[in-house]
């Protein structure tokens, strides 16, 4: 599964009638939620925190499908579950010693979603900085060059 999960732009993921017409569109409102985009929204969960075994109960069906119906895009939360991933905190490294990292816990309102967005954001943005450090321009030396060879 890509990063970008199994939505394409025209499914849109919600939408009783019409779909939007980018993958981070937003409906104007709340709208029915169909039963098949909650499943590939969990499995994108199960596939990142390493978790096949786990189960699609109420609770967590009840908290994807709550935020689908806020508008959130299907693109949306897997962003908001790559940045639960980002965070070391969530991911077991606290005082605790214990993973924060559930899809109930991401989906749980609104303000988690955005907290895991923006943690998203964060790594994203921090992985753009390495990867310009690490490849800067392929081509930045220009003019001619010579090889120039020792005499034995």
């Amino acid at each position: 599964m890509s990063r970008d999960g199994p939505f394409s732009a025209s499914d849109g993921g919600v939408g009783p009638t019409s779909a939007p017409s980018a993958p981070d569109a937003r409906p104007d409102g709340p709208v029915a939620v169909r039963a098949d985009v909650v499943q590939p929204i969990f499995a994108y969960w199960q596939q990142v925190m390493a978790k096949p075994k786990a189960k699609l109960d109420a609770k967590r069906r009840s908290a994807i499908a709550a935020r689908l119906k806020d508008g959130y895009t299907p693109a949306e939360l897997q962003r908001a579950i790559d940045g639960c991933r980002a965070s070391a905190w969530h991911q077991g490294r606290n005082d605790r010693g214990r993973a924060f990292d559930d899809i109930a816990l991401i989906c749980r309102d609104a303000a988690h979603v955005e907290q895991f967005l923006a943690l998203a954001a964060d790594q994203r943005a921090e992985q753009a900085a390495l990867d310009a450090f690490l490849n800067p321009d392929p081509d930045p030396l220009e003019g001619e060059f010579h090889v120039v060879r020792s005499r034995p």
